[in-house]
């Protein structure tokens, strides 16, 4: 198991977190395993289809107003700088982090623990600072950011973290308390030349084991691994982050705002590329600060816990525009993979050996090899369906192999 280095600080925020009621603390959890069979516990008659994303920035109001119409009902917006939770959204105040950050933060390379008063420590080289940020001094606590906090949102605490030691990745954690950095981004206020980093600074693994430390639920959210095509990530690094710990869920296998700066959005070659190795690999979608993009996680209960349980057992799918275009149905029985759609669809089986079968409608089935040779060669099977609106969705991978 991991060994941790630095002392583990999780971020926590004062009020009530709605996630933490739904997962005790002091709970024996079995050792999380990789999922080869997902949906296998769902029923899809009774299951709520939640509209949500892993990657979602949400710094006002109006963002929030912008997904709640959208239908997003279950929310782990994903801020950075610093990159702490926004939870629970009605406590927080803008400057929040500016007077006071209750995590640590990596000084001249070493940890120092929380909280950061960050009026003192800015005063203490006042005079280099422009006259524009001086006039920002001192830092006040503002108004409610989410004044309006729709009553029927379902909450869990995430964050983007980013400029890790050892990878330019960026990664973003559903459900857990960890927080990192500063708010002083481009460092206006000096903090960086003063050894403080806007990031996590930390080596990759011992981000992701205080990551995983701080899971609010033991048995639901993880590790997601954003934008891989758009952050050049290479592909052995993203297996060893998979293979570091099964709560590491996958990949961002679309990205809208990566798809808008530079078409670098999709990574569905990518992640075809992960699961022919024959590792688990979950497929995230995400707007991340635009408007495509979604998961949909089927759920038992709408809860805070039951949404991140979801996250952890692959009982989600994506779609793009978020609309128009959902699985009723994904069910693996007798040999057969069998997809029904709510509208119609071309809907596509897909292998290490690329679209092994294709039809239209709004069903269809396909013979999963038994154990043997041809098993071993497709390795894996998902599902992708396209309707005529532009929609697409996306099933999660079942592994053969």
């Amino acid at each position: 198991m991991r060994k941790m280095i630095l002392p583990v600080f999780l971020g926590m925020f004062s009020g009530v977190l709605t996630a933490a009621a739904e997962g005790a603390a002091d709970a024996v959890v079995p050792e999380p395993a990789r999922v080869c069979c997902p949906y296998a516990g769902v029923d899809w008659e009774k299951a709520h289809h939640i509209l949500t994303s892993s990657h979602m920035h949400v710094a006002v109001g109006k963002y929030l107003d912008l997904y709640y119409a959208k239908g997003v009902r279950f929310m782990t917006a994903s801020n950075y700088y610093p990159s702490a939770p926004y939870h629970p959204l009605a406590e927080m105040r803008a400057n929040r982090f500016r007077v006071r950050q209750e995590h640590g933060v990596m000084k001249d390379g070493v940890y120092l623990p929380g909280p950061i008063e960050w009026n003192g420590i800015v005063n203490g080289w006042i005079d280099e600072l422009g006259e524009k940020e001086k006039k920002q001094l001192p830092f006040v606590m503002g108004k409610k950011l989410f004044p309006n906090v729709p009553p029927d949102l379902i909450e869990a605490p995430n964050a983007e973290h980013h400029s890790f030691k050892d990878t330019g990745a960026h990664i973003n954690s559903p459900g857990s308390t960890f927080a990192s950095g500063t708010f002083d981004a481009r460092s206006n206020f000096k903090s960086r030349e003063h050894g403080y980093c806007f990031g996590t600074g930390l080596p990759w693994r011992e981000a992701f084991g205080l990551m995983l430390d701080g899971l609010m639920v033991k048995d639901g959210g993880g590790v997601t691994i954003n934008h891989p095509v758009w952050s050049k990530l290479p592909m052995a690094q993203a297996l060893e982050m998979l293979d570091y710990d099964p709560r590491v869920l996958g990949i961002e296998v679309y990205n809208d705002t990566s798809e808008k700066l530079n078409r670098t959005g999709w990574s569905e070659d990518y992640w075809d590329a992960i699961l022919g190795t024959g590792r688990q690999c979950f497929g995230f979608f995400v707007p991340d600060h635009d408007i495509k993009g979604f998961n949909i996680l089927l759920t038992p209960n709408r809860t805070a816990g039951d949404c991140l349980r979801a996250y952890r057992q692959g009982n989600f799918y994506g779609v793009i525009l978020g609309e128009g275009l959902r699985f009723q149905s994904i069910r693996l029985e007798n040999g057969q993979l069998t997809v029904v759609m709510d509208n119609p669809a071309r809907i596509e089986f897909i292998t290490k050996k690329g679209v092994v079968s294709a039809a239209d409608g709004t069903s269809a089935s396909f013979a999963v090899p038994a154990d043997g040779p041809m098993r071993k060669e497709h390795v894996f099977l998902r599902v992708r369906a396209s309707a005529q609106n532009g929609e697409k969705a996306f099933s999660q991978p079942f592994m053969l192999d």
